[in-house]
């Protein structure tokens, strides 16, 4: 479902509020599969490790989400390069088995 910069945000803040742990301990990135980063690139665990993934409207939107988490609360951008046409912001609790 596609979705606003808002409530991308407001969905994504919920997630790491539930999760637990500092907003720095997280990793936000863009992607157009982002099952295929969290689940073989980064090792998350599918159940237990706290990820989210939201389809914004637009990459410029995507893009407008990951910034906010960036400036607003300190996360880290996820080190693999964003997918230029990527509307799926994903973020993920960066935990002892999560490959950074």
């Amino acid at each position: 479902m596609l979705m606003r910069k808002d409530e991308i945000v407001a969905d994504i803040e919920a997630q790491i509020r539930k999760a637990g742990g500092d907003y720095r301990a997280w990793r936000v990135g863009i992607a157009k599969d982002p099952r295929g980063e969290l689940f073989i690139r980064h090792e998350v665990g599918d159940l237990d490790d706290g990820w989210i993934c939201r389809e914004a409207y637009t990459p410029d939107g995507a893009r407008a989400v990951e910034d906010y988490f960036v400036s607003q609360w300190g996360i880290e951008v996820d080190p693999i390069e964003a997918d230029a046409d990527g509307r799926i912001v994903y973020a993920y609790k960066n935990s002892a088995h999560a490959n950074s």
